[in-house]
């Protein structure tokens, strides 16, 4: 008889404690929703970038978990734990390889629960495979296009001046042309002198067929033939 009492307290406590957990669990509280994640809103392909997000909170202060996705397929997984309210930054980096626009965002999870917040709201990053570099003035301009791609590939370029000061010396002008560019290089577009007067914008514009454009607009002055960069 004892035996058999002893057996029935032992699975109602069994009973009472998966039943208790199982409330405490279906009541428990996502963690906060992570903020928008920090970082550069544009870069270049197969280069790492960093990233950053505020930690959050729980109600039942358990550590947590984070997430970051690159919004090209791939994912940190779960980084952690952190504790719960410790509102230092969160960091991970990532590199792309294709070019294109990417959504990075951010979930928390309570890491005793496994409540899942929603995920934050995005950073996007424009991510290319062409970079202007200097552009550089004097008896006419110089530009610098970068491929920072895998791939030899041809360029086009466009170029717009606009400005000037006075009347019959002011510019309104568009350049444009093509350039191969081997993997990893850099060639040097060059416009012939120029003559105006006063400041003016340079506004460049290189791109692939089906990559997103680099685009680069710096200003100057043309003091006739001869331009300086500012």
């Amino acid at each position: 008889m004892n035996k058999r009492l002893i057996s029935i307290c032992i699975c109602f406590f069994l009973v009472s404690t998966s039943f208790i957990g199982l409330i405490n669990t279906v009541g428990a509280a996502a963690p906060d929703n992570p903020g928008k994640p920090s970082g550069p809103s544009e870069g270049s392909v197969d280069v790492s970038y960093r990233f950053s997000v505020r930690g959050v909170n729980t109600t039942d202060n358990h550590d947590v978990l984070y997430l970051f996705d690159w919004g090209d397929g791939f994912d940190t997984g779960w980084l952690g734990p952190y504790p719960s309210k410790d509102q230092d930054l969160i960091r991970a980096s990532h590199k792309w390889k294709e070019s294109g626009d990417y959504q990075i965002k951010v979930k928390a999870k309570d890491n005793t629960t496994g409540e899942e917040s929603n995920f934050s709201e995005p950073l996007m990053i424009h991510i290319i495979r062409l970079e202007i570099g200097t552009i550089a003035g004097g008896f006419g301009i110089s530009i610098a296009i970068k491929n920072v791609g895998e791939i030899s590939k041809n360029v086009e370029w466009y170029v717009k001046l606009c400005g000037g000061q006075l009347s019959g010396l002011h510019i309104n002008k568009h350049f444009n042309g093509s350039v191969f560019i081997k993997a990893g290089t850099t060639e040097i577009v060059t416009i012939s002198p120029i003559f105006a007067l006063g400041r003016f914008k340079i506004e460049v514009t290189a791109e692939c067929s089906g990559e997103p454009a680099a685009k680069k607009t710096v200003n100057g002055v043309a003091l006739f033939f001869y331009v300086l960069i500012t």
